[in-house]
């Protein structure tokens, strides 16, 4: 079984922090994984077209982290009838 070993990231342009400070935009494009055999491969979910100045396109590689999981939206909740009913609305 293929262990996944690392991001595959592009830098996608700049932002700025709540702190002012400059920081790069990064765009997961793929991930590289060591295979049973212990070769390296590399898997693209996308193309980056954006380049730098010399024309050269840069990808890089991270270690993956955990991500923290964030709270799923809750589901969808029927109304109370007994709040409101507007009897000039017709029932479809």
């Amino acid at each position: 079984m293929s262990k996944k070993v690392f991001d595959v990231v592009h830098g996608n342009g700049e932002y700025k922090a709540q702190d002012g400070s400059t920081k790069t935009r990064w765009q997961n494009v793929g991930v590289v994984f060591k295979s049973e055999k212990g070769n390296y491969v590399l898997k693209l979910d996308a193309i980056p077209t954006r380049r730098n100045e010399e024309g050269e396109l840069w990808l890089n590689l991270f270690v993956p982290q955990e991500r923290e999981q964030k709270p799923k939206a809750q589901g969808f909740r029927e109304p109370q009838t007994d709040t409101f009913v507007d009897d000039d609305i017709p029932p479809f």
